[in-house]
């Protein structure tokens, strides 16, 4: 295969991830902002405990998956970076200092603007609320309740939270997506052996950022839903409670307050409501109860598990490409401090013969090495001293590794030199 790449539209791809990457961080932080409002919103009562759990599993799974979505855009800007520089590398002669590069933990490579990373996000539990709007005769049935308490959720902070879940979504797919798709335009008309690769990781990437994106739907989907359940219950059982005050001939009044019409007793008298009638009451808001429940497990919850086990596998690929570009980098770092290093230290006697060999002390090329000899040469057409070092580059490594196989308890510092003098001299030879 040919090979016809533009250093530039590679760079300008590069840039549309950074750009990206900056994006996903802000939607991060907004995120991350929104979900610490919305701790205890769910309840905590039998209504609402599968509610409560599954959704603090899915939305922790959520906010981390948009973390790992932040690292793996960083992650694309370095790749194609760095792709860029070793098609740039490939066509320009290389400078070879004699001192190393310093590295102070960031990029080695000048990366297009800033790419940034985000820390991890507790979520705080949806578990809590206190009920606050329990209706008239509500204390009567209590104790006949069997442990059901009226719901404590906060509806309104509920559908808070659907909006900002659902508002994830749209940035993804109206804000953050348009960024891969011109980086992946970028691309066209590019060949080299890696590109292929590329655009199938883009592609990849496009299709779980929108999943990504349906899992926040699902998310606010669930918060929605659940808040029209716990509404709707509260209402039938207030007409459960309102016919209980029919039939006991009962006026409800401002504030929740109740006269008898019929027994003349005041609000203090509900012991004058017969027993098995607040039971059957009790009972049908049980059932109401128990019905709820169970509609929130088949809609709300059953999204919610869906999240929770799906957005894991997406959070990780994600990180897969922030993991090889970070690995990518560091091999380069390598690769460079090899190309730099002084004539390593070594004890044995035949292994520094071999060293001095090829280090001269009136270099003057690089490094003063064998290696930095052959990149000059290769850069350049010109021999270094009237004399091409291929031969000898070829010659030393075939001495280096006889060395290795010949002294297999040397030190581990000697056979470290070693190796990564072989490393040098092959990449050289390579034209790296």
């Amino acid at each position: 295969m040919s090979v016809k790449i533009q250093a530039r539209t590679l760079e300008a791809a590069a840039e549309h991830f950074a750009t990206a990457n900056g994006f996903a961080a802000q939607t991060y932080q907004g995120l991350a902002d929104a979900v610490a409002g919305f701790s205890g919103m769910a309840g905590d009562d039998y209504t609402s405990d599968e509610f409560v759990s599954t959704y603090d599993e899915a939305a922790q799974a959520a906010v981390d998956g948009v973390r790992e979505l932040v690292g793996g855009l960083a992650g694309m800007a370095r790749l194609l970076w760095m792709t860029a520089g070793n098609h740039r590398s490939a066509n320009r002669a290389s400078v070879y200092q004699a001192n190393p590069p310093v590295y102070d933990g960031g990029q080695f490579d000048d990366l297009p603007g800033t790419t940034v990373t985000v820390g991890s996000v507790s979520v705080p539990t949806a578990k809590g609320a206190e009920p606050s709007d329990t209706p008239a005769l509500w204390d009567l049935i209590t104790d006949y309740l069997e442990g059901w308490t009226w719901p404590g959720a906060s509806t309104r902070t509920l559908r808070s939270a659907a909006s900002s879940w659902r508002q994830v979504q749209t940035m993804l797919d109206t804000m953050l997506m348009p960024y891969l798709e011109a980086a992946e335009s970028q691309l066209e008309g590019q060949r080299s052996p890696e590109i292929a690769d590329v655009r199938t990781v883009i592609a990849d990437l496009k299709l779980d950022i929108e999943q990504l994106g349906l899992s926040c739907k699902d998310l606010g989907d669930a918060c929605d839903d659940y808040a029209t359940r716990v509404d709707t219950v509260k209402e039938t059982v207030r007409g459960i409670l309102q016919d209980l005050a029919i039939e006991a001939g009962i006026t409800v009044v401002a504030a929740g307050i109740v006269t008898f019409f019929t027994a003349g007793v005041g609000a203090g008298g509900g012991a004058a409501i017969a027993g098995w009638r607040l039971a059957s009451a009790a009972r049908r808001v049980i059932k109401a109860f128990t019905a709820m429940r169970a509609a929130v497990k088949v809609a709300a919850v059953a999204r919610l598990t869906r999240v929770a086990s799906k957005v894991p596998l997406i959070g990780r690929r994600f990180k897969r490409i922030s993991d090889a570009a970070n690995v990518a980098k560091h091999a380069r770092y390598r690769d460079a401090l090899r190309r730099a290093m002084g004539k390593p230290a070594t004890r044995d006697p035949k292994l520094s013969r071999l060293m001095d060999e090829m280090w001269r002390d009136n270099a003057k090329i690089g490094n003063g090495s064998t290696a930095a000899a052959v990149r000059h040469e290769i850069a350049t057409g010109k021999p270094v001293g009237g004399v091409f070092h291929t031969q000898k580059a070829q010659d030393m490594i075939r001495a280096l590794e006889k060395w290795l196989r010949n002294n297999p308890a040397a030190t581990p510092g000697d056979r470290a030199a070693a190796e990564n003098v072989i490393k040098d001299l092959r990449d050289a030879l390579a034209g790296n």
